[in-house]
């Protein structure tokens, strides 16, 4: 097996080890780890990147005479480091949040298959209606002016910009006419600031 594996954020590893006997062959048995806690007893590791961040793996095969162990370490990386964010909606007002990584030299590009949104937040509902998205200070701030199927309030949501993970949202109730149209907030705005909402019917907030 390799030593080092970089795979993007929901992306699965597969590793297939290759185990050579040099004398009489014996049953084996296989223990992976992650992080030094038991992962797996099956022959073929299986690992789904869920979350952000560098993983101390190791792999122990073993016989009646001994064991053998192989370290290996796996990174899990954001696949939404640079790219286009596409905010949009259906005729019902579903939204959809989609994103097209930057090619490696010689591919494509093309857009992640399903919803952004959901695919991260999957016990999250994405509000109907979306309209606008900024980036600021390692979010993105995503307006939503709700109704559709489900009646959702207008909501805004901050998602992490590498995981694209709710960190904050709100709804808004109070106010009859607020269906957020442009989010005023600028690329280097602060969070604990105030920034203006301009609505559908021209009214700010």
């Amino acid at each position: 097996i390799d030593s080092i594996y970089n795979i993007d954020k929901n992306s699965t590893l597969v590793i297939e080890p290759v185990v050579v006997q040099e004398n009489k062959e014996k049953p084996l048995t296989y223990t992976w780890e992650v992080n030094l806690e038991p992962y797996s007893a099956d022959e073929t590791f299986t690992f789904v990147g869920t979350t952000l961040g560098k993983y101390n793996c190791r792999l122990i095969v073993e016989n009646e005479d001994g064991k053998s162990f192989f370290p290996f370490v796996v990174y899990v990386n954001s696949p939404y480091e640079e790219g286009i964010t596409l905010l949009s909606h259906d005729s019902d007002g579903n939204s959809m949040l989609s994103f097209m990584q930057v090619p490696a030299p010689g591919e494509e590009a093309s857009f992640t298959e399903g919803d952004c949104f959901a695919l991260n937040n999957p016990d999250t509902p994405f509000a109907a209606g979306a309209v606008d998205v900024v980036q600021c200070s390692g979010n993105l701030i995503v307006a939503c002016q709700g109704g559709g199927e489900r009646g959702d309030l207008p909501t805004l949501y901050y998602l992490n910009e590498k995981t694209l993970v709710v960190e904050n949202m709100f709804t808004v109730s109070e106010y009859d006419d607020f269906k957020p149209a442009i989010l005023g907030v600028p690329l280097t705005g602060y969070s604990g600031t105030s920034y203006p909402i301009i609505c559908e019917n021209g009214n700010v907030y």
